[in-house]
């Protein structure tokens, strides 16, 4: 499985706080963390134009005295390859300098490079290995990455243990409302993967996941309502749930509705429709 590489990180953004102007005079002499701060906000354009060459030569000066979240910010620049020629090698090398250095951003990048065999070559182990490092300290959607990584592992390999990482970082990140995480926990509730089955449990996990948008647990929740699994039947809440998700071209729920929608009264199909127009997403 393809995991995406998170080049401008959340935690990055949400991070920032000092103003952009009072960091200048720390950074113009020498202070790497200033140095640091200054190049991501030209990086990400908080309290200042957005700027990537001038970020680089910040990130280049704090690099200079061995600071990992700068050299981390190096190997950002080098993988987007906009303003540097573009060079996944070096990007990976830069990750695995930061890493070692102890950013965890660095460590959960250079992780998803192991995994999917950018800038070298593929080690799931310790590409997982990686991941987890961040993900134990909560590194934002580390926990989310890990538990997808693990399950698709565990569908190729047919491995129990797999499974179990999956459902472990799964619950993990679920919990803190993460919709793909909160699907693929309803997932693996549903088919008694690294946990046992529980139909009811999977409904709740789809549900909150559903509500927050996700395309996937609408259909996998309108699938339970049409079948009565984890809930009673219910025509109309399966084609809203339905109608929600075909809306945003899940190929599953289009194929599930087609079938569905046979069988079901026009007032019901007008009612389940009226619903899903007034569907408001809420984030967890």
């Amino acid at each position: 499985m393809a995991l995406v590489l998170v080049l401008l990180l959340i935690s990055w953004r949400s991070a920032f706080c000092a103003d952009y102007n009072s960091l200048l005079p720390k950074a113009d002499s020498g202070d790497a963390a200033a140095q640091f701060e200054v190049g991501r906000a030209l990086l990400l354009g908080q309290g200042v134009s957005r700027d990537e060459k001038k970020a680089f030569e910040w990130f280049s000066k704090a690099a200079e005295q061995d600071h990992a979240e700068s050299i981390a910010g190096l190997a950002v620049i080098y993988r987007e390859g906009r303003i540097v020629a573009k060079d996944e090698e070096r990007a990976r090398a830069l990750f695995e300098r930061a890493a070692e250095g102890g950013s965890l951003m660095a460590a959960y990048n250079l992780g998803i490079m192991f995994m999917n065999g950018v800038g070298g070559r593929t080690d799931c182990s310790r590409g997982r290995r990686l991941m987890e490092k961040a993900a134990e300290v909560d590194f934002k959607s580390s926990r989310r990455d890990l538990a997808l990584a693990y399950y698709h592992s565990a569908m190729e390999l047919q491995d129990s243990s797999s499974y179990q990482r999956a459902y472990f970082w799964a619950e993990k990140a679920a919990s803190n409302g993460d919709p793909q995480a909160q699907n693929l926990l309803g997932v693996l509730y549903q088919h008694g993967k690294g946990i046992g089955q529980d139909n009811n449990k999977a409904a709740l996990w789809y549900e909150r996941s559903a509500r927050q948008g996700n395309a996937k647990a609408q259909a996998n929740l309108g699938d339970l309502y049409a079948l009565g699994k984890g809930v009673k039947t219910d025509a109309i809440q399966a084609l809203m749930w339905f109608y929600l998700s075909a809306d945003q071209n899940e190929v599953t729920a289009i194929n599930s509705l087609a079938d569905y929608e046979k069988g079901r009264s026009v007032t019901e199909k007008a009612t389940a429709r009226k619903l899903a127009d007034s569907f408001a997403v809420k984030a967890e």
